[in-house]
């Protein structure tokens, strides 16, 4: 199954915000393809680059270097911010736990 992806290379693009693509193309049926020599391999690789000629020509279409809007970032930054806080918040509760936490005073003793 073809895929045509249109988006940022770099994971800074990813992290600005860049619009990010990814076109599925339909399945590429070879099974009406009698024989595997010269003439059915070409006919299966000029049957897949149509397909991806015509995702291309799709994708092309949504396509556009218009840069993401910086009003984005408005609802972007609180959430980050509450993510570190669980995160670090996390991390504390864990170390302090592990030296309240006494194994062998809560098991039963037998």
């Amino acid at each position: 199954m073809p895929v045509v992806y249109a988006g940022p290379m770099e994971l800074k693009g990813l992290l600005t915000g860049e619009r990010v693509d990814m076109n599925f193309g339909n399945p590429i049926d070879i099974s009406d393809i009698k024989r595997m020599n010269d003439e059915g391999i070409e006919e299966v690789a000029n049957r897949i680059q149509t397909e991806f000629d015509r995702l291309d020509a799709e994708n092309a279409t949504y396509h556009t270097n218009k840069k993401p809007n910086p009003l984005t970032y408005i609802y972007r930054i609180p959430l980050g911010l509450v993510a570190i806080i669980v995160v670090l918040l996390t991390l504390l509760f864990s170390y302090i736990a592990s030296f309240v936490w006494d194994p062998d005073k809560h098991r039963k003793m037998k």
